[in-house]
């Protein structure tokens, strides 16, 4: 009787073993309604629900775009009053003045407006421009110039004053004869610096160290009657200048490098050490090619005793009262082409180290 139980028994419960078995592996992978029926490929894909709907330009959009360089073209905007430099006002004046920009809606370029300069520029989510430009303009006052600004004491220029010449040069106004700084940033449109220092009574000048003159065309009477100033202007970018007249004419403690100046441009060299004392620096380096006056150019500068047989005096006219009472000069310049000067009167008077044999043939007696 138990034995026949046993066989009853025992299919029943493998029997329900392998239901259970099933049931449980049906359970443990039970599909997932998102992705039943997908294939292998389709499951790869990303549920584009999920994406991030903020995405970057295409390169494509990107293209489209205006880039503000190309269309901008005229970026010297002139001269505004003071109270009149706004974001509002650059941006009208820069639509005045290129006609691919004039009808465009430019409320959403930005601009950084700064001393005598613009910067403007699309922002990351322009859909309309890219790319930036600076563009320049002239503050001025009521009068179309400007006045300097000083600290109590005028020993500090805290803003610079200038005006525009008859020729159209914009020079900067003489400074006061005590300043001992001034601001680092020359404006860019400053062409004049002629006698901003005369009579200045200050060895350095804080902030003169910082200019970027590569603009300047004239440089006359800068330091005339400077006496005491001795500051290294070695960097001055001299690349335009035209005219450095009486610059040095008796600053009688300067003393300083000037030999890597680029001189290629200047004409006038006349009086331009007259007197400077103490002056005794390498000149050979200059180039002179271009220069047609040196008359009294080291006139009384005592000290002075430099080679000068590499300059190129082919263009000078007028040497008259050159090295007059350059006491300590003895230099051989006997090599010096001179064919267009005329002028050579008292040459070398009272320069006693000096002889004939030194001088170029046309001028010996």
């Amino acid at each position: 009787m138990k034995k026949k139980l046993l066989w009853i028994i025992t299919p029943i419960l493998i029997l329900l073993a392998l239901i259970g078995t099933g049931v449980g592996i049906s359970i443990g992978k039970r599909p997932n309604p998102n992705t039943e029926n997908r294939t292998d490929e389709e499951s790869k894909i990303p549920n584009q629900d999920n994406e991030n709907n903020n995405v970057n330009p295409t390169p494509n959009e990107e293209n489209q775009k205006i880039n503000l360089p190309q269309i901008i073209t005229k970026r010297d905007l002139g001269t505004f009053l003071e109270n009149n430099i706004t974001e509002a006002n650059i941006l009208l004046k820069v639509k005045e003045l290129n006609s691919e920009f004039k009808d465009r809606d430019v409320t959403s370029l930005i601009v950084e407006k700064f001393k005598y300069t613009a910067i403007i520029k699309a922002s990351s989510e322009d859909s309309t421009f890219k790319g930036e430009v600076e563009v320049r303009f002239i503050p001025i006052d009521q009068s179309g110039a400007k006045r300097s600004v000083y600290n109590q004491d005028q020993t500090i220029c805290e803003e610079f004053g200038y005006y525009k010449e008859t020729n159209g040069d914009w020079r900067l106004e003489l400074f006061d004869h005590s300043i001992n700084s001034v601001p680092e940033e020359l404006p860019w449109f400053i062409t004049s610096l002629e006698a901003a220092f005369e009579d200045n009574f200050n060895t350095i000048i804080k902030g003169l160290d910082k200019w970027d003159t590569s603009n300047v065309t004239n440089m006359a009477l800068m330091f005339n009657r400077a006496e005491e100033f001795n500051q290294d202007i070695s960097h001055f970018n001299t690349s335009n200048v035209t005219d450095m007249s009486a610059m040095f004419y008796k600053a009688f403690n300067f003393n300083q490098p000037l030999n890597k100046w680029n001189t290629s441009n200047v004409t006038n060299m006349s009086q331009m050490f007259t007197e400077s004392k103490s002056f005794n620096q390498p000149l050979n380096n200059w180039n002179t090619s271009n220069v047609t006056d040196m008359s009294a150019m080291f006139y009384g500068a005592k000290s002075f005793n430099q080679p000068l047989n590499n300059w190129n005096t082919s263009n000078v006219t007028d040497m008259d009262f050159m090295f007059k009472s350059a006491k300590s000069f003895n230099q051989d310049i006997s090599s010096w082409d001179v064919p267009k000067c005329n002028e050579f009167e008292d040459f070398i008077k009272d320069a006693t180290k000096m002889t004939e044999d030194l001088i170029p043939k046309k001028f010996r007696k």
